[in-house]
């Protein structure tokens, strides 16, 4: 798996829209940056993208006040690209809420370059599928291509039992340490199942044993039960009476709270009916007074129908009272407003004769003023003429002098139209040279690119030959491995088997006597003869079969390093092919876009050859150079002949365009005639217009004189007329001689009021009086209703008085009835505890017979269960026999997968391979100046041998152990282990490794460690087709060839390509 592109929304310390990073086309980069800053997030996204594992939760990886996140990583597998998308939205606030996840896998179409889904229906599948396509699990590919911090050196440090653990953890040998915990578990729950049977067993003997006895048991509780029903029917007999006795005193008692509830009414209603007698009594007295007093209300009744028709007289006189009133205040009202208007016209008189008498007063000055003006207008007539010329003359030279300037922006206009046409070409023609020198020097390593695609292909079909090969050889080679190791464990298995053999004829031997050895039996000395032939016979059969599976194993052994060595050349030149073919893609895309740039080149060229020409031969603009001409000749028609002849002389488009700027003033200087001679008649024009300005506003004022003076005369002819007005109106106010009308109306009004009869005081006594009188209906009116209300009071007094006799006799009746009812119910309390004691009885007999008739039925289960003991023992016997076979099966199996086991004999079929590719490492790093083997196996003091997993390093020195080591030879013993191991981890799991990330910590190291570092990285990146190297020391990044700059801003983390 090779990273293309990676892009991140959200993820961690990188915050919104970032750009991808374009892995594409580095081999060996740095990531570099401060602590924080997020180099290692970037790897962690990887991971999480691909398996949804990272250093920490989901919601954890989404930045901090965001509440979703995205991940996008194309890879290349296999030649072809792949793409993965996760999305992940953080968990809501609630306790049961949870986050939403989404995961698409896409594979590029190689025809249209397209992506195109082929992930699972969830993302569980989509997941199986990714880790089935990259032949790695998420453990696997952080142990195989990530060199973690402070890691490199955990293997070398380790002791040789630590590190024979690291190697069975690196082989997965933990799937067998499983297997084995699985067996041994399973053997401990047979084994405690067994122990169990074992119990039951016991138990089902002696419940089998129990049968006669729970049988007699069963017969006594039968008994019983049949006496105790007996007893029931008897308790049961008496309870019925007292129940009965009870019953018959509760309804003696119900019939005793009727009749007290009946008492309690009676006696209510006996109290009303007393209360409704005094009533009716009080309703009688007072009607029979107000009869005694009707001729009083008669008489008071017709005093009031006198007041009342009093009141309705006035009252019909009143509306004509008013209306005289309201029309006598309208005539008062009217004869007002006639003397006010009067006397207003007699002061407008006043103020008007005032005004006249002032205005004829100034009629002698006036004249004056005329006489002075005619005579200054009279020596002014003869320049009226002359200003009238002036002005046709200037009018004229005007029109020309705006045509001629209309004409020469034309002419600007026009002339900067060409010369910006020509500066546009100019520019155009530049603009194609540049792009033919750029389009040059694009195109000049086309024939190397050609021939570099050439041989890439053909390396790209020398890869998949080789692959196919290494298929096969990896194939063969672990199959050869498993047999080796199976061949070995045999031997293993004969050599235990004939020792423990050997341990038994010890024993027979060392016997004297004839009994057997292990189980005291009497065998006769013919009988130990013949057991000590059969061990002699099956030792020598064991030899033979170690002996053959041995050679067999040596022989595979030597099959297995023949295939390993064809295998590692293999390797190497589908490496070379590989690094060879990766750049099929990248000079496929260099060619296309050589083909474009030919395509740009062409276009680029004609259009360069056309404005050259056109700037040439001056073909542009037609039309404005024939417009130009036409201008020119019409502006030496006008008057402007120098302009007209500069502007000949200077064709737009032939010179520079400082001088045609300076043709263009000098073809300004044609109108400074005209200019002149307008101005003087300008000057002229305002000195005439400046005395004619004098003549009219003489004659202005001589008008307003003349005008004043006519209004004089007419105001003195209407002075005598205002005068006999005046007099005539203030007689008329003085004698009020006007309203006459209005007078005499005001005078008929008044006579009608005092013929009327109407006042206002009158009124207010009738009213009076009638308010005084009006009690009286009220007494009528009750006086009416005694009259008619007597009779039927005195009738419902007399129903009333016998209801109360009946309620009296009513009472005493049912006194008589309560007291007898009190003296029966008095002995309910002692039949409610007769009948609670008879059902007390009854309830004791049927707990006794239910005591009776359980302990039959717990008899009766016992006798059954003991009964289906007997059935049982036999079936948990059988069980048992089937447990203990199972017991021992598991218990073998989980001595083949121990450490002794299946796991010893891998770990001694991966120890070749990982040296060898330790070895290949380290000599590329130390130019084969040192080697390393693995001893699987030392003798100890005792002259024994022990197992163990030493290191031992040779160079010109000799061999050593690796603790002998130290500085930079340990760092590159430690990386070509490392190394080693992450490819041992890679090819057990299938895939192959093409990438390598180092995250170690390069600050422990001095220069000269992180020199020979940069040096160990350098000499493996022909191995692996990327290679990322995080740090975030200045020195160290400077020696890669490129760098990605982590930075941590404000707004989240951002990378940048250096």
């Amino acid at each position: 798996m090779v990273p293309y592109q990676l892009t991140l929304h959200n993820f961690m310390c990188y915050r919104g829209e970032l750009p991808p990073i374009q892995f594409d086309g580095l081999h060996v980069a740095c990531l570099t940056g401060d602590n924080g800053a997020g180099k290692s997030a970037l790897l962690d996204a990887v991971t999480w993208a691909l398996w949804g594992k990272a250093r920490m939760s989901d919601d954890e990886l989404v930045t901090q006040g965001e509440s979703e996140m995205l991940v996008d990583l194309v890879f290349q597998l296999n030649q072809q690209h792949y793409r993965v998308i996760r999305r992940r939205q953080r968990a809501g606030s609630g306790k049961r809420a949870s986050g939403k996840s989404s995961l698409d896998l896409q594979v590029q179409d190689p025809q249209n370059q397209g992506w195109r889904a082929i992930g699972g229906n969830t993302i569980r599948e989509t997941e199986r599928m990714i880790e089935h396509l990259l032949r790695m699990s998420y453990e696997t590919f952080i142990n195989a291509s990530f060199l973690i911090q402070g890691r490199a050196d955990e293997f070398t440090r380790k002791t040789p039992a630590e590190r024979k653990q690291v190697l069975a953890d690196i082989l997965d040998l933990s799937a067998y340490a499983r297997l084995e915990e699985r067996a041994k578990q399973q053997a401990k729950t047979l084994r405690d199942q067994l122990h169990g049977i074992d119990g039951i067993i016991t138990l089902l003997q002696e419940e089998a044993s129990k049968l006669e006895l729970y049988e007699q048991l069963m017969e006594e509780a039968r008994a019983k039960v049949e006496a105790q029903q007996h007893a029931l029917e008897t308790a049961e007999k008496h309870r019925k009476q007292a129940d009965e006795r009870v019953r018959d005193l509760e309804a003696r008692q119900l019939r005793l709270k009727e009749v007290r509830e009946r008492l309690e009414k009676l006696r209510s209603d006996q109290q009303q009916q007393e209360q409704e007698m005094a009533d009716l009594q009080g309703a009688i007295h007072q009607a029979r007074t107000l009869l005694h007093r009707q001729d009083e209300i008669a008489a008071g009744v017709a005093a009031l129908a006198q007041a009342q028709e009093e009141i309705a007289r006035l009252e019909q006189l009143r509306p004509r009272y008013e209306a005289l009133r309201e029309e006598q205040r309208q005539h008062q009202d009217a004869i007002r407003e006639e003397q006010r208007v009067q006397q207003s016209r007699l002061e407008g008189l006043e103020r008007e004769m005032e005004r006249m008498n002032g205005q004829v007063a100034r009629r002698p000055e006036l004249q004056v003023r005329l006489l002075t003006l005619e005579q200054r207008l009279d020596a002014l007539s003869p320049l009226v003429d002359e200003l009238h010329r002036l002005r046709e003359e200037r009018d004229r030279l005007d029109e020309r002098l705006s045509r001629v300037h209309a004409l020469l922006l034309q002419r600007r206009d026009l002339a900067s139209a060409i010369d910006q046409r020509r500066e546009a070409l100019d520019a155009t023609r530049s603009e194609q040279q540049r792009t033919l020198k750029r389009l040059d020097r694009q195109l000049k390593d086309l024939g190397r690119w050609q021939a570099d695609l050439v041989a890439a292909l053909q390396q790209h079909q020398v890869m998949q030959h080789l692959a196919e090969q290494l298929a096969g050889l990896r194939t063969r080679e672990q199959e050869t491995a498993e047999q080796v190791g199976a061949l070995r464990a045999q031997c293993h298995q004969f050599k235990e088997h004939a020792d423990e053999i050997k341990k038994r004829q010890a024993l027979v031997a060392g016997v004297s006597a004839t009994s057997c050895p292990l189980c005291g039996s009497d065998l006769g000395e013919a009988g130990v003869a013949t057991i000590a032939d059969h061990y002699e016979q099956e030792i020598r059969r064991l030899r033979e079969e170690y002996r053959a599976a041995r050679d067999r194993a040596d022989r595979e052994e030597v099959t297995l390093q023949t295939l390993r060595q064809e295998l590692q050349e293999v390797e190497r030149q589908h490496a070379t092919a590989q690094q060879q073919a990766a750049r099929v893609d990248t000079l496929q895309q260099q060619l296309e876009r050589a083909e474009e740039c030919q395509t740009e080149q062409e276009q680029a060229q004609t259009r360069f050859d056309q404005v050259t020409q056109q700037l040439a031969t001056d073909d542009y603009e037609h039309e404005s150079r024939e417009r130009l001409l036409t201008i020119e000749e019409e502006l030496a028609a006008l008057g402007a002949e120098q302009g007209a002849e500069q502007a000949a002389r200077e064709q737009p488009g032939s010179e520079k365009p400082a001088t045609r700027k300076t043709g263009q003033s000098r073809s300004c200087f044609g109108t400074d005639s005209l200019e002149q001679e307008r101005r003087e008649l300008q000057h002229r024009q305002e000195d005439l217009e400046e005395q004619m300005g004098t003549q009219t506003g003489l004659e202005r004022d001589a008008a307003t004189l003349r005008h004043q003076l006519d209004e004089l005369e007419q105001t003195e002819a209407m002075i005598p007329g205002l005068q006999q007005e005046l007099a005539s109106l203030q007689a008329t106010i003085q004698e009020r001689d006007f309203a006459h009308e209005r007078r005499a109306l005001l005078r008929a009004v008044e006579e009608h009021l005092a013929a009327l009869g109407y006042t206002s005081e009158a009124y207010e006594t009738a009213r009076a009086r009638m308010q005084q009188l009006a009690h009286w209906v009220e007494e009528s009116y009750r006086l009416d209703a005694a009259r008619s209300n007597l009779e039927r009071d005195e009738r419902a007094l007399q129903r009333t008085t016998e209801l109360y006799n009946r309620c009296t006799a009513d009472i005493a009746a049912l006194t008589q009835e309560e007291t007898t009812l009190v003296n029966e119910v008095r002995a309910l309390p002692a039949a409610y505890q007769q009948a609670r004691m008879c059902a007390e009885s009854v309830a004791q007999q049927h707990r006794t017979l239910n005591v009776a008739r359980d302990d039959y039925k717990e008899k009766q289960v016992l006798r059954d269960k003991s009964r289906d003991a007997g059935g049982q023992l036999e079936q948990q016997q059988n069980e048992r026999r089937v447990l203990a076979e199972r017991q021992g099966v598991f218990q073998e199996l989980a001595e083949a997968c121990g450490k002794k086991g299946v796991q010893a004999m891998l770990i001694e079929t991966a120890i070749p391979e990982l040296e060898r590719e330790a070895n290949r490492l380290l000599g590329r790093i130390t130019d084969h100046q040192m080697h390393l083997t693995f001893d699987m196996q030392r003798s100890t003091k005792k002259g024994t041998v022990s197992e163990t997993l030493d290191i031992k390093i040779s160079d010109a020195l000799g061999t050593r152990d690796y603790s002998s080591f130290s500085g930079g030879e340990a760092m590159r013993i430690n990386f070509a282990i490392r190394v080693a191991l992450s490819r041992l981890l890679a090819r057990r799991a299938g895939a192959s490794l093409e990438t390598l990330v180092i995250d170690e910590g390069f600050g422990t190291l001095d220069a000269e460690g992180r020199e020979r570092f940069v040096e160990a990285i350098t000499s493996v990146q022909q191995d692996f087709r990327r290679i990322l190297v995080i740090t975030h020391l200045e020195d160290l990044k400077e020696r890669f060839p490129t760098q990605i700059q982590i930075r941590k801003t404000q707004a989240g983390s951002a990378w940048e390509l250096g």
